[in-house]
């Protein structure tokens, strides 16, 4: 209010002086209300000849003189108000600019913080609210707001936004006034992601964002109505981001996604199944076909009497533009739910006992295009068919090279070794030394059994891997990869890689992992990795050695196309599958239990199956007689992978195929060349 102030002070100020110049001058008979009045005229409108003349000295040089200065400061005190006027507008402009005002929606979602995720984040909410012709969607993170519009500008067009709208505001989230400026109570749901390289740092600033979301405005009166989705480094953090949760059940208002952990477990699992990035790309977005939960029971309208009642395995055929691959129990704890799963621990089992007869208010996970696009109709079951005498035969033990350091490499180990087969072998390339390496698997609480080498015999607990090597080197550098293993031959060079005992083309399956940016010299993640593959492939080129497979962790999804031209057996976008999740969550809170399932340890799990379990040599089979097969070998098919023996890189993962009654010849060849299904199973 200065402004306004000095301008009303310095009005008041020319008002008394004119006015007692008029009054001196004989002006008005002398009254000195009317004088004043002049004054007020004369300071505000500088351009009237005439202000309640005639008065003596009207002709005379003496009122000239004082008009001339009256003119003057009516045009000081006019310039001022344009000035102010001027600076008030543009304060105004820029404050809106600068996202300073309150955004004025509801229903939308809200997104606290900025990272390289916040484009897939985007591009899949806009596309999971399509079907509702486009929804707000709200942003807010402690970064300057001119700066994140131009970039949501030239990185997302009309056609990615799809109708919704993208309202950026500037503030620091862990403060409740900035809160309330971007309708967070009105929020439909709220995603928290992860900032920062340090995880103990980033992780403690998303917990303390979690606090200020529930008790921070609960104390103000402000209630939140939406559930909270929490990206977060280290698994073990998650727990510590339920303790901001001061009313409620806290599972339910805050969903934990370990961005880090679920990339890792990805990797490996990718590198063992080819084309399993595809499927939970394919599965995850919200393009095509999606993850559902309802509840189908009788009397509800539908043709038929619902699921209520049958047996999962009947259930399965029920849909035609469907697949069923779950159930969520309205009651966990019932002696039905209980006796197939004994823990009782989830309210949600993939792929459940084909006996357990579906209660009231159980809600099916079926696979479908959209929400309304499926129903429960009658029965598909065909006549029951002999599974094909078939049987791939066990995998021969495999040398892995890992390449590349992540923070979870003690996680990341375990789960290579419950995927190798048994008897593998395992060598880590990075630039950590051998002791270093050992310290930091000693930190995340996996220890080596002492050796005389870097050869390292496993713990205990391991099941399939057998030894772990630990290289020191540049794994993105040509001349270190290049002189990997002892020399075989008299003309190689003698300055073997030290301690490596296999050469590039000995490893069966070389993963590498992306490099952090501080480590990378220069170069960003995925230009080392892209380094990384093309220098692999070459060499392996070189030598001779064909099918071999090489998978990468990219950040990047634009940098998934030129991946092709390293022939890269596959690569995972560990940005794009965190951003799916996070946006599917962020639709449906239910959808936690699916991911946690397809993730976890133990359990059901995604799948690619060799198509000549299901099917003999030169059968045709439809969609219904790959389900009724399945179902005998404990597993529920979602999709299918449909090579023809065709480029290997030209094929899609097609889930809830529409087909299904067309019966299809199949081709059964060893992966990566034959078909697949796509399956939910134990193993």
């Amino acid at each position: 209010m200065a402004k306004v102030y000095l301008l009303c002070t310095i009005n008041v100020v020319f008002m008394l002086f004119f006015g007692v110049c008029f009054h001196i001058s004989g002006s008005q008979g002398g009254d000195w209300a009317e004088n004043f009045w002049m004054g007020f005229t004369f300071a505000a409108d500088m351009a009237e000849d005439d202000h309640g003349g005639p008065f003596p000295y009207w002709h005379t040089w003496i009122f000239r003189a004082m008009n001339f200065t009256f003119s003057f400061g009516g045009a000081f005190v006019f310039g001022l108000v344009i000035n102010f006027l001027s600076a008030w507008i543009d304060e105004r402009v820029t404050g809106l600019r600068e996202g300073k005002s309150k955004v004025l929606e509801s229903g939308h979602t809200l997104i606290i913080g900025w990272n390289d995720r916040i484009l897939s984040l985007l591009i899949e909410t806009c596309e999971a609210n399509e079907s509702e012709g486009g929804l707000p969607i709200a942003i807010i993170a402690d970064r300057d707001k001119i700066e994140m519009d131009e970039f949501l500008m030239d990185a997302m067009g009309p056609d990615e936004r799809q109708g919704s709208k993208i309202v950026t505001r500037k503030g620091n989230p862990i403060e409740p006034s900035k809160l309330r400026n971007v309708a967070v109570r009105y929020a439909r749901s709220i995603v928290v992601l992860s900032e920062g390289q340090d995880p103990d740092e980033a992780d403690a600033q998303a917990v303390r964002r979690v606090l200020a979301l529930t008790a921070g405005l609960e104390s103000q009166g402000v209630k939140i109505r939406s559930h909270i989705v929490l990206e977060i480094q280290d698994i073990d953090n998650a727990e510590v981001a339920m303790l901001g949760v001061t009313s409620g059940v806290p599972e339910d208002c805050v969903v934990p996604v370990i961005s880090h952990d679920i990339i890792g477990k990805l990797m490996i699992q990718c590198a063992r199944e080819i084309g399993l990035s595809k499927c939970f790309a394919n599965l995850m977005t919200f393009r095509g076909s999606e993850s559902y939960f309802m509840a189908f029971n009788s009397g509800d309208g539908h043709d038929q009497d619902g699921a209520e009642g049958k047996r999962f395995e009947e259930c399965l055929y029920h849909f035609a533009d469907a697949c069923v691959i779950g159930i969520r129990f309205a009651n966990p704890n019932s002696p039905e739910v209980l006796a197939i799963n004994p823990a009782g621990s989830s309210p949600f089992q993939l792929n459940p006992s084909g006996d357990y007869v579906i209660q009231r208010d159980d809600k099916l996970l079926v696979v479908a295009e959209d929400n309304d696009s499926f129903s429960f109709g009658p029965s598909n079951k065909p006549e029951e068919t002999p599974v094909p005498p078939f049987s791939l035969p066990p995998p021969d033990p495999e040398r892995f090279l890992l390449a590349g350091w992540r923070r979870d490499m003690d996680d990341i180990v375990r789960e290579l070794d419950k995927w190798a087969p048994p008897g593998s072998y395992l060598s880590l390339f990075n630039r950590f030394s051998c002791e270093q390496q050992l310290q930091l698997f000693a930190n995340g609480g996996l220890t080596l059994p002492p050796s005389d080498s870097n050869e390292f015999d496993v713990p205990d607990d391991f099941v399939n891997l057998t030894k772990i090597e630990l290289i020191h080197g540049n794994c993105c550098k040509g001349s270190e990869l290049e002189r990997l293993g002892p020399a075989k031959l008299p003309d190689e060079p003698q300055d073997r890689k030290e301690g490596s005992r296999h050469r590039l083309e000995d490893y069966d399956t070389v993963l590498t992992l992306s490099i952090d940016a501080a480590a990378a010299g220069g170069m960003s993640a995925d230009s080392r990795v892209m380094v990384g593959m093309l220098i692999t492939r070459f060499i392996q080129t070189q030598r001779k050695v064909d099918g071999k497979t090489l998978v990468a962790e990219i950040r990047d999804p634009r940098t998934q196309e030129l991946m092709a031209f390293t022939n890269c057996t596959d690569s995972i976008v560990g940005n794009e599958i965190v951003a799916m999740i996070l946006a599917q969550i962020a639709e449906d809170v239910d959808i936690r239990f699916v991911m946690e399932d397809l993730f976890s340890e133990e359990g059901m799990e995604m799948h690619v199956k060799d198509i000549r379990l299901f099917v003999a040599p030169g059968e045709y089979a439809n969609w219904w007689t790959l389900v009724e097969r399945c179902h005998k070998r404990g597993m529920v098919p979602m999709g299918w992978i449909r090579r023809d023996g065709s480029n290997l890189n030209d094929w899609d993962a097609v889930f809830n195929p529409e087909d299904k009654d067309t019966a299809f010849a199949w081709t059964g060849k060893d992966a990566p060349h034959g078909d697949m299904l796509i399956v939910i199973s134990e193993d």
